[in-house]
């Protein structure tokens, strides 16, 4: 498990890349597929894991829904790959990521006996916050809450005991909250990395437009035009006005390279400025 969780991110997703991407992607489109596709992943593997476990202890039933909810994610991937379709991706991993660890909660006899296996179930209101955004998210985390106050009610009801000695459960309650954040974590240090990269991109272009602008119109009016001011206009009292034409500029710049040309008008440029 140790070893899975220190997967770089980079090395996981990098051969997920291109599964259910649309050329017409937005960049946060593409950057929320890649975070469910992770996600998925390493649930599915945290859920190859804890059925071993489970089988190994003789708890089978218990054993066998973890193994099940990786099979149906993996399922889940492949059917997404072949046909695209990205919400139902979404609410196929969202539904498996709340319901299983409830299932898997009342096969083991409760919230203490299941040692709050149901705090995975957590993941379905993070992913969909992730990967649908605030509004969508909230049903999520309604129904984990309610999810939540059903096991509580169904707590004096359940099964007496299993096959889970004592110390393993409370192995158990370490490795489902330890797991659970250091996934989460690693979520969000993705999608915060991810996020960081795209804003230091919009800077560049942001940097490269204004030098642009800067090359074609005067310094003082770069700024006014940033604003989103359309009309742009001053009064003075005392002007005095020029107009110059560079004597057989067309022939010039006929026998010069575009490179060369502009680098001399920018120089005449700052000479007009030096000899005001």
């Amino acid at each position: 498990m140790v070893f899975t969780m220190n997967l770089s991110i980079a090395g996981i997703i990098k051969p997920l890349s291109q599964i259910g991407f649309e050329p017409e992607d937005t960049h946060d489109v593409r950057l929320q597929k890649n975070l469910l596709l992770y996600s998925a992943l390493m649930y599915s593997t945290a859920g190859i894991v804890w059925s071993a476990l489970y089988f190994s202890l003789g708890e089978k039933l218990a054993g066998a829904i973890p193994l099940t909810y990786s099979l149906l994610s993996s399922t889940s991937i492949i059917h997404f790959n072949r046909t695209k379709r990205y919400h139902w991706f979404r609410f196929s991993q969202l539904a498996l990521s709340l319901l299983l660890p409830f299932i898997l909660m009342i096969a083991l006899g409760g919230f203490v006996n299941g040692s709050a296996v149901i705090v995975w179930s957590f993941t379905a209101p993070i992913g969909a916050l992730f990967t649908a955004g605030s509004r969508q998210s909230t049903p999520w985390f309604l129904a984990f809450i309610g999810l939540v106050i059903i096991s509580g009610l169904l707590e004096p009801i359940a099964r007496p005991f299993n096959n889970l000695p004592a110390w393993m459960k409370d192995a158990f309650f370490v490795l489902n909250f330890s797991a659970l954040s250091l996934i989460v974590f690693r979520l969000m240090l993705y999608f915060v990395t991810q996020k960081n990269l795209a804003l230091d991109l919009l800077d560049q272009e942001r940097r490269k437009s204004e030098k642009l602008l800067l090359n074609v119109l005067p310094a003082e009016i770069v700024p006014i035009m940033k604003t989103g001011k359309i009309t742009i206009a001053e009064r003075f009292d005392l002007v005095s006005v020029m107009f110059a034409d560079m004597v057989d500029s067309t022939p010039l710049a006929a026998q010069m390279s575009p490179e060369g040309f502009v680098a001399l008008l920018k120089d005449l440029h700052q000479l007009r400025y030096i000899g005001s």
